[in-house]
């Protein structure tokens, strides 16, 4: 647990301009996932993050390989869907799957966002009802990769972080 949390720490240290890291506040961890909350121009921004389960090919090294829900008052939707890799993805789509229902994913470097904002409410009730979440890539490389994540908690952390940024 320790090591799951000081990654997600280092996520959104990274994530977040090095003058605000100092704001940043574990919200709590949640079996797989963690929320966690900080600053952006005077606006507090809570996300979960939840480093993957698996990852395939197992003899490839790939970074960290993570995902993070921010939530975000000023978007429509209120959250902001994004997976993260130690490696710059292809640019074609990548593949991600709920328990058997399909979205989409456009990279730009080593991050990917839904393709269709108009899809993250669903994303997000996909995620709170699932229990796992697969996602097919491709690296800039020509790799195919295949990681999974364990949708244990997500419910508990995405309510926490809401609560908090309300």
């Amino acid at each position: 647990m320790k090591g799951f949390i000081a990654s997600a720490l280092a996520f959104v240290i990274l994530s977040c301009s090095s003058a605000l890291a100092q704001d940043i506040k574990p919200l709590g961890a949640f079996q797989n996932w963690s929320a966690w909350s900080s600053y952006e121009n005077n606006t507090k921004v809570c996300y979960i993050y939840s480093d993957a389960d698996t990852m395939k090919p197992e003899n490839l090294d790939h970074g960290r390989v993570n995902f993070a829900i921010r939530h975000n008052r000023r978007s429509a939707n209120g959250t902001e869907a994004s997976l993260s890799a130690g490696y710059d993805f292809a640019p074609e789509a990548i593949r991600v799957s709920v328990d058997g229902t399909e979205f989409t994913m456009l990279p730009r470097g080593h991050y990917a966002w839904l393709r269709r904002e108009e899809r993250e409410r669903e994303f997000m009730e996909a995620l709170r009802k699932g229990s796992v979440m697969t996602v097919e890539a491709k690296s800039r490389r020509g790799n195919q990769t295949t990681y999974t994540f364990s949708l244990k908690g997500v419910s508990s952390a995405l309510q926490r972080a809401a609560r908090a940024c309300r």
